[in-house]
């Protein structure tokens, strides 16, 4: 018996060798709790907590390993410095009595997000710096600052949300997060601090408020995705090194307040195409402000009173082009005497509101210029623009033209307009409605890519487009042309288009149906990119290639049909297809296709259907065998249009037929295989009733 009982005491002792519980003070009334079976890391009584060294001196400093839920009780009032830095703890519970959080409190934690309640109006420096596991965070409306360094380093963070409560934002206060694409900065923020988005080499957009007076030394430095940079008229300084290395920068604006800009401020942005500077009286330079060999290609926009200025200054001059910008009636252009047109171009205050372009602008010299182009970032950004009216006159809508106007719920795009620059419209959340007079004219358009990002509904002369038929004058069907479509349901494309441009449906949601004929020769990448209400498809004859993507998550897509003349199909072509149950591939010689051509589509539960010819073939090929079922077709009687299973005189009238549009076409009705439907397929089933046998035979 005593054997036994000093067994169950030694195995006790065992078990909670790693299971104990650690208590003590942390506070002058502050008390901590520690059980390390569970991880749970409990602070209660009143008062604020002790302030320790970056977590060197706090009580539970040795065993922050097993620390992956931190409790506060209500009635702590702030979390003291460096309090729980280096442990590993996921989640925490912060109270609505705590005030203030110390600095480095958190610094190397665990931490995957955090809810800060609305009593904390202070958060110490470096206070989250370098949680590389946080990925989210909203600050609340009682804190007034962002100090220093406060997210360091986060690496994962993607997003946060600066409430108007913020005045200033601390030196490197999100420097490396790695992370984070956009931010929007509150009109209540007045600096901007040395280096405080430094190294965000993800971010792609920063809106700069009316506010901010300086912006920092090195404060975008190296945000090597960021594409434009707008810098409003209550900016006096832009600090040494400021936009430095950032060398996705195409597009600047500099407000007319700008009076000193630092040391290589712009330098190293190797893509820079336009600076626009709004300032009258030239801003003092230091050294480098612009690499001279990334700006001699680029042109500069100022004042008109000022161009020789600009021209005369060392650091100006070496811009390749400077032109002047002109402003009549609230509307900024540029003028090309030569030609006598004019581009509308951005101002350097925001355009709002209704704002209607003139046909025509005559100078106060009296000179008469054709408006026909809106340039790059013209309306960039202007979320108070709610319409526009684009005259007759203009042929060309810049990249970004309009690139988040979220105010903007309709357009207007007249027929004169021969080119849509890339993300014309793209961020405009609130646009739904895109207004045209002239389809084939529509077709025509060269559309960079994603020209109209969000979805939206096209109207035909007020009427909206769903049952969408391509005019029979148009012979291609450009890149982007349809893309976000969201009321087209289905499409008829005449015999006269040869091709089908890249993303040229692209998330049509609504498509159910679309009739592609045998002019066809080749479809786009991506040119089907989640169209998921389309059920089956048919690819003619006549194409002899599908690109990367075409038809991936068409989720609904239950059948498609590949022709014999197919050689090639595109990387992810059918991926995420996951409704896919039927696959038919006429091809003779197996198509070569990559690994992901069927990528999450339940091929083992699917049937492909081949020639009998190549069934062997086909069950032997690289990811062609991944198939659950793969059965040869029916053989087809050549000539046997009708499907009667008999050439005679009744297959070459049904040619006729379809050659009069009478009926609807057929692939056997190419019964010479030269990819088109005419009188010459009628002459060999004639042939074939008169001498047994087709000509090429």
């Amino acid at each position: 018996m005593k054997k036994l009982t000093l067994l169950f005491i030694c195995l006790v002792s065992v078990l909670n060798i790693n299971a104990e519980i650690y208590s003590g003070s942390c506070g002058t009334n502050a008390k901590y709790s520690l059980d390390t079976e569970t991880g749970i890391l409990s602070i209660t009584g009143t008062g604020p907590m002790t302030g320790f060294y970056y977590g060197g001196d706090a009580p539970w400093y040795s065993n922050r390993s097993y620390i992956n839920t931190v409790n506060i009780a209500d009635g702590v009032t702030s979390i003291g410095e460096g309090a729980f830095s280096e442990c590993s703890l996921t989640t925490i519970t912060i109270p609505s009595s705590v005030t203030s959080i110390g600095e480095g409190a958190f610094s190397y934690s665990g931490l995957t997000s955090i809810a800060i309640p609305n009593s904390v109006t202070s958060i110490g420096d470096y206070a989250f710096s370098s949680c590389s596991s946080l990925t989210s965070i909203a600050i609340p409306n009682s804190v007034t600052s962002i100090g220093e360094g406060v997210f360091i380093e986060c690496s994962s963070l993607t997003s946060i949300e600066i409430p108007n409560s913020v005045t200033s934002i601390g030196s490197e206060a999100f420097f490396g997060c790695f992370s984070l694409t956009t931010i929007t900065i509150p009109s209540s923020v007045t600096s901007i601090g040395d280096y405080a988005f430094g190294a965000c080499s993800s971010l792609t957009s920063v809106t700069i408020p009316n506010s901010v007076t300086s912006i920092g030394e090195g404060a975008f430095g190296a945000c090597s995705s960021l594409t434009s940079i707008e810098i409003p008229n209550s900016v006096t300084s832009i600090g040494s090194s400021a936009f430095r290395d950032c060398s996705g920068l195409t597009y600047v604006t500099i407000g007319n307040s700008v009076k000193s800009i630092g040391d290589n401020a712009f330098a190293c942005c190797e893509g820079m195409k336009n600076v626009g500077c709004y300032a009258e009286t030239v801003p003092s330079t230091g050294s480098s402000v612009f690499t001279s060999s990334y700006i001699a290609n680029a042109t500069l926009y100022v004042p008109s009173a000022s161009v020789d200025a600009y021209k005369k200054s060392n650091s100006w001059s070496s811009f390749g082009t400077i032109k002047a910008i002109n402003n009549y009636d609230g509307i900024y252009y540029e003028f090309n005497k030569t030609t006598k047109q004019a581009t509308v171009i951005q101002g350097k205050e925001k355009y709002k509101d209704s704002v209607t372009i003139p046909e025509t602008v005559v100078t106060y010299n009296g000179e008469t210029y054709d408006v026909t182009s809106i340039g790059n970032y013209a309306f960039r950004g202007c979320s108070s623009l709610t319409s526009i009216e684009i005259p007759n006159s203009v042929t060309s809508i810049g990249e970004r033209a309009f690139y988040y106007c979220s105010g903007l719920t309709s357009v207007s795009i007249p027929n004169s307009v021969t080119s849509i620059g890339i993300e014309a419209f793209s961020g405009c959340s609130g646009l739904t409605a895109v207004n045209i007079t002239d389809l084939e004219s529509w077709c025509k358009i060269k559309f960079g890519s994603f020209s109209f990002g969000p979805a939206h509904r096209l109207y035909l002369n007020g009427s909206e487009v769903t049952d969408l038929v391509i005019p029979n004058g148009v012979t291609s069907i450009g890149n982007f042309a349809f893309e976000s479509c969201s009321g087209l349901t289905s499409i008829i494309i005449p015999n006269s288009v040869t091709s089908i441009g890249d993303c040229a449906f692209r998330g049509c949601s609504s498509l159910t149906s679309i009739e592609i004929p045998n002019s066809v020769t080749s479809i786009g990448h991506t040119a089907f990119y989640k169209c998921t209400k389309l059920t089956f498809i048919t690819i003619p004859n006549s194409v002899t290639s599908i690109g990367d993507c075409t038809f991936e998550y068409c989720s609904g897509l239950k059948s498609v049909t590949i022709p014999n003349s197919v050689t090639s199909i595109g990387s992810s072509a059918f991926r995420n297809c996951s409704g896919l149950t039927s696959v038919t591939c006429e091809a003779t010689s197996v198509p070569s296709i990559e690994y992901d051509v069927f990528s999450n589509v339940p091929q083992s539960r699917a049937t492909l259907y081949v020639p009998a010819s190549a069934l062997k073939a086909y069950k032997t090929s690289p990811y062609w065998n991944e198939f659950g079922t793969i059965v040869a077709l029916p053989e087809i009687l050549r000539g046997d249009v009708n499907g009667d299973g008999e050439v005679d005189m009744d297959d070459s009238i049904f040619v006729t037929n379809i050659i009069l549009d009478t009926e609807a076409e057929t692939e056997a009705a190419d019964v010479n295989n030269d990819g088109k439907i005419n009188i010459q397929d009628v002459m060999f089933i004639v042939n074939y009733i008169k001498n047994g046998k087709f000509p090429d035979e």
